[in-house]
């Protein structure tokens, strides 16, 4: 009897099996004709890092064109975070060593400095060395320690690094710094670049909170979720005073138990993976949420995170990935995870999942 059963079990199983291959096989030109992405997360969450790797890797990568384009933005982050290093300085009542009295003068141009909007501007010289001085001075160091208590582009160390190059007057950004350059993104931004036989349409909103109304009938034949938050951001809050990493658990959660995504797929990026390794030695986890016990263990901690997310993603399959959005090689385990979800999505068309 106990044979006769294992046969029917198997016989049970293979027919399944050879349901899901036909399946497969009738829907193949509809299942990998295309998808939709919508990307979700916070402002400076990396999605638009994400969005800058697949243009990269899939779409021949940045025209000449498309690279001068982002020197504007490249000039507002060197000048923006070098403001906010001057203005902490003052706020945290360091100053740059006494010793280098040009530093001073120096701090003073850079907060009265202001860049022209126009396509043609370029940094000057001067403004390119007094920043250069500044990023040299001895205090630097104990500033970047209080980074999380003030306003600081996270890309900031990048780019003060390279402000003399950066300043020169034909000055053109190369790929890595258009993938560490941060732009708000401002309305939804549709990209579209292929993966293998795959049509990619990734849809970026551009904030948490815009108005619902403007994208959610993107709802309707989305394939999956990509959900991205920042590890780094567990010690820094809002304006309003929020901490920044409760603030992206509480959208996800609303995300996660919305109507429009039972039993979809999420990709959930933790970014900056780097920026969080180097902090938790020095920022203890448990300041920010006690219930962590590890102590300062990268990956303990990174997982505490994970099952803050998981806790609350409802009925969700999660595939989570911790990455350095502006790292390739982090970036090419994603393509897996968006074709899993394009069949697990096939399978439930189907009544099988």
């Amino acid at each position: 009897m106990e044979v006769l059963t294992s046969i029917l079990d198997q016989r049970a199983k293979r027919k399944h099996s050879d349901k899901i291959d036909r399946i497969i096989k009738q829907d193949s030109k509809k299942l990998w004709k295309g998808c939709k992405i919508l990307l979700l997360g916070s402002e400076k969450s990396g999605k638009s890092t994400i969005v800058k790797q697949m243009k990269v890797m899939y779409r021949n990568g940045f025209s000449r064109e498309e690279l001068l384009g982002y020197r504007l933005t490249i000039y507002r982050n060197v000048i923006e975070s070098a403001q906010a290093i001057v203005n902490a300085m003052q706020r945290l009542g360091l100053g740059p060593d006494p010793v280098l009295l040009a530093n001073r003068a120096d701090a003073d141009m850079i907060l009265d400095y202001r860049i022209d909007e126009s396509p043609h501007f370029t940094f000057s010289q001067e403004i390119s060395l007094a920043i250069h001085r500044l990023w040299q001075d001895s205090i630097i160091p104990q500033i970047l320690a209080y980074s999380s208590e003030f306003d600081l582009m996270d890309n900031a160390s990048y780019f003060l690094s390279e402000v003399l190059r950066i300043g020169k007057p034909d000055y053109t950004p190369t790929v890595a710094d258009v993938l560490f350059a941060q732009r708000r993104s401002v309305g939804i931004v549709e990209t579209q670049f292929t993966l293998g036989q795959l049509s990619i349409h990734m849809i970026d909103i551009g904030a948490v909170s815009c108005d619902r109304r403007k994208w959610i009938h993107y709802f309707e034949y989305v394939t999956c979720i990509m959900f991205c938050a920042a590890l780094n951001e567990y010690d820094q809050v809002l304006e309003g005073g929020q901490n920044r990493m409760s603030e992206s658990l509480v959208h996800y959660e609303s995300v996660a138990n919305s109507r429009w995504f039972r039993r979809m797929s999420v990709i959930l990026c933790f970014t900056k993976f780097d920026l969080f390794k180097h902090k938790i030695p020095k920022v203890p986890l448990e300041d920010y949420f006690p219930e962590y016990t590890e102590g300062p263990h990268v990956y303990k901690a990174a997982r505490f995170i994970l099952s803050k997310f998981i806790e609350v993603s409802g009925g969700m399959k999660v595939h989570p990935h911790f990455i350095q959005a502006s790292h390739v090689v982090d970036i090419l385990p994603i393509y897996g995870s968006i074709k899993d979800a394009i069949l697990r999505n096939a399978l439930h068309d189907a009544g099988i999942f």
